[in-house]
């Protein structure tokens, strides 16, 4: 059951798109065709105005030929994991400014320090790029990557802001993730 917000708090909506794929993705060939895909997408409705937090989670996968899977709704608040926790996410209003915070990603590489990315102000989105190579627990199976791209809004209400406002800050952690030494540095926020 998600938090029911409180009279005049501002809603909490995360988008991530999730861009998966296998080792026999790594191609240039492959690479071009996930280049094309969505990085944002208008909400599919509006957020539910009970819920503190609404989650809007779009998968797309190689093997199901990057077609997208899209989840919407309250977001499930579970006893000490706040529900954008497993999308690396955490969140703490201050004055009626929300910061956005990082959060370590179980058995991905590269780990991830904990920090603020940005801080947003009520009517404000921000964007958080990050890439990642998984493996499985058994440590047996080949690897897998992903490219999230994560959206945030504060006090937005309006499903087509997602895809038609400029955010207020950015944050681009994209790193190469095939061994080459260590890919490129994270972009500082944009304020």
């Amino acid at each position: 059951m998600s938090k029911v917000r409180e009279r005049g708090a501002p809603l909490i909506v995360v988008q991530r798109i999730a861009v998966w794929w296998s080792a026999a993705g790594r191609g240039a060939a492959e690479a071009a065709r996930r280049s094309a895909l969505p990085r944002v997408l208008p909400l599919p409705g509006a957020p539910d105005p009970d819920a503190r937090t609404t989650l809007h989670d779009v998968v797309l996968r190689d093997s199901a030929d990057y077609r997208p899977h899209a989840e919407f709704g309250p977001a499930p608040d579970r006893p000490g994991r706040p529900a954008a926790a497993h999308w690396g996410l955490r969140f703490a209003e201050r004055g009626g400014v929300l910061a956005v915070c990082r959060t370590s990603v179980a058995d991905a590489f590269p780990q991830r320090r904990p920090g603020e990315l940005f801080a947003l102000e009520r009517g404000t989105l921000g964007r958080y790029r990050a890439n990642f190579r998984f493996v499985s627990l058994s440590h047996r199976s080949e690897w897998w990557y992903a490219q999230w791209t994560l959206t945030v809004g504060y006090g937005v209400e309006r499903p087509g802001a997602f895809a038609d406002t400029a955010p207020a800050a950015e944050v681009d952690a994209l790193v190469s993730l095939y061994g080459n030494g260590g890919g490129r540095p994270a972009r500082p926020a944009r304020r």
